[in-house]
């Protein structure tokens, strides 16, 4: 059988140059396109469902949230295991599949399946469907401090300069805020001025939300062209809030003003955020399932830079993780491990043997080997992370 293979190759040798210099070509084109993340990129067979019902006590929250979403999401094909976890207002439902289910098409048959229960869930539920991947870690993160401004400058400072930048960048899936408290408007009722109206506290609530919205209010066709015009009621300051008619009460309008008061205040935030020794809001960008780790990071970096040169002077933004440094550690290592191996066995040979045509053909074994391992890696679909990268150390 050997020296079959021996007359082949002998006998086709040009021929066999041509496909092995074809394929380390190829693996240098292929080398710079790869994307590099620090874990591959998988699809657990796990769909996370989380469902935030404000301050809704949990027997309440077990009976109008959590068991009909189960209910309705047990009719999803491929399911294997449920498990849940309700708190005070909060819903964590982990959904397992068989592992050779299309975890894309099952998440958009959960969402469906949600969607069509809506309706009779709590109108406070929000929700958070995903499946579970590696991109759910976020790769970059960075704090924003300041000895002088609220933790509502920073949150405002987060979410309508940084976030949108962000956004912009390719390969950014999601800048997700952490701390801070968002600004907000409370409103204070007088239990006794209330009471001399003869009026619910429901009615403060349904009037405020009937009113602080934007609807559509028909079509205006003039000089050949159709208008669609829309009313907003949209309250953005305090004298609005104020003004809001209520309901009227023996012919006379009766306002948010004339039985409660309207303060500034900031959204209530159960946890505490610190960066650097003072409180701080964290922005974590995530990347997209697909994305280039070395190349977002770059990206977010360079933009990062570039808010820098416009922040006020009290305000610091500081860098406490980057995935890309692994990355680049690791590509570092595997760079390194080959050519100390190449040398190695480059020295071994020519001291053992002393033929250098032989120290040669080995020498160039290595790094043709390599590319190679590049281009199956392009054909499967792969990426450079911690995994493979090990392999081709080896």
């Amino acid at each position: 059988m050997t020296d079959r293979l021996a007359h082949f190759v002998q006998a086709h040798a040009r021929a066999m140059v041509v496909i092995v210099l074809s394929f380390a070509l190829a693996g240098l084109a292929f080398i710079f396109r790869l994307p590099v993340a620090i874990f591959p990129q998988t699809d657990f067979p796990r769909i996370v469902v989380l469902v935030d019902n404000g301050i809704t006590p949990v027997d309440i929250q077990m009976l109008r949230v959590t068991r009909p979403i189960e209910e309705t999401i047990r009719i999803v094909p491929g399911v294997t295991t449920i498990r849940s976890v309700t708190a005070r207002g909060a819903t964590e439902i982990s959904i397992f599949f068989r592992w050779d289910v299309d975890i894309l098409n099952a998440l958009h048959l959960v969402q469906g399946r949600i969607s069509q229960i809506t309706p009779s869930l709590p109108p406070t539920c929000r929700f958070y469907i995903n499946r579970l991947t590696f991109s759910v870690f976020p790769m970059v993160g960075f704090s924003i401090t300041s000895p002088t401004r609220s933790q509502s400058d920073l949150w405002e400072l987060a979410y309508y300069n940084f976030a949108p930048r962000l956004y912009r960048l390719p390969g950014v899936a999601e800048a997700r805020i952490v701390g801070g408290r968002p600004p907000e408007y409370h409103v204070l009722v007088d239990p006794q001025k209330l009471n001399s109206y003869g009026m619910p506290l429901t009615k403060v609530t349904e009037a405020l939300r009937n009113n602080n919205i934007i609807s559509p209010s028909g079509m205006v066709q003039e000089n050949y062209h159709l208008y669609l015009t829309t009313v907003t009621g949209l309250l953005r300051t305090r004298e609005q809030i104020e003004d809001t008619v209520i309901d009227v009460v023996r012919g006379t309008p009766v306002a948010v003003k004339n039985l409660a008061t309207v303060v500034a205040g900031e959204r209530p935030i159960y946890n505490v955020v610190t960066a650097n020794g003072r409180s701080a809001v964290l922005v974590n960008v995530l990347q997209q399932p697909d994305g280039n780790a070395v190349k977002i990071a770059d990206s977010v970096n360079a933009e990062l830079n570039d808010i820098k040169k416009t922040l006020p002077p009290d305000i610091e933004l500081s860098t406490y993780y980057d995935q890309s440094v692994l990355v680049r550690d690791s590509i570092s290592g595997v760079v390194e491990s080959i050519l100390i191996g190449l040398a190695l066995s480059v020295l071994v040979l020519l001291i053992f043997l002393k033929s250098w045509r032989t120290t040669i053909v080995a020498a160039l074994v290595i790094p043709l080997a390599v590319l190679i391992a590049i281009v199956f890696m392009k054909l499967f679909n792969m990426s450079f992370n911690l995994m493979t990268l090990g392999g081709l150390a080896a």
